[in-house]
């Protein structure tokens, strides 16, 4: 190995290294106290149903599949209500995109309402927002599916495409 390729790996494995204590550290405080929220949706066990999931079962897997931290921010689901269509259908391809869909399972549509709210990590020096660092958005007509991923999880996803209005300054659900 030439000098400038171990150099290279040394910094990027010191980097790495860096990284990894900087999530330890941010884990062991809890995601939601790092933006003064309730903690995100727990999501060990996605696997149940054999069949169609139940209003509560698809209310837990939205969720799942939406709560989470992207780049500097929080997402997170409040007053979810779901409905599961009693009959399933197939993928349409090409027309639907399904991260990990299991083709040979069927796709079941879901209807409802929520409150997303995105959180922005409180900086009272700066912002001057602790305890009013959310937005949120409601979601009174949103529609959305269920599947089945080919590690034999489910994920849903649900929007109400008409609705754009976002209120700053809110409260962090807690």
């Amino acid at each position: 190995m030439t000098r400038m390729r171990i150099r290279y790996m040394t910094r990027f494995i010191l980097a790495a290294a860096a990284l990894s204590g900087l999530c330890a550290t941010a884990s062991a405080a809890g995601l939601g106290a790092r933006y003064g929220t309730r903690e995100p949706a727990n999501c060990t066990a996605m696997a149940a149903p054999d069949g169609p999931p139940s209003a509560e079962q698809a209310t837990q897997y939205l969720q799942c599949t939406t709560e989470r931290e992207s780049g500097q921010q929080l997402i997170l689901l409040e007053n979810v209500s779901v409905q599961v269509a009693a009959k399933g259908r197939r993928l349409n391809p090409g027309r639907e995109e399904m991260p990990e869909i299991d083709t040979d399972q069927p796709i079941y549509a879901i209807r409802g309402s929520f409150v997303r709210y995105v959180c922005a990590r409180p900086d009272a020096d700066i912002l001057q927002n602790v305890g009013k660092n959310c937005s949120s958005v409601e979601q009174p007509n949103a529609i959305g599916n269920c599947w089945k991923t080919t590690f034999g999880d489910w994920r849903c996803t649900m929007n109400d495409l008409n609705v754009y209005r976002m209120t700053a300054g809110q409260a962090p659900p807690q």
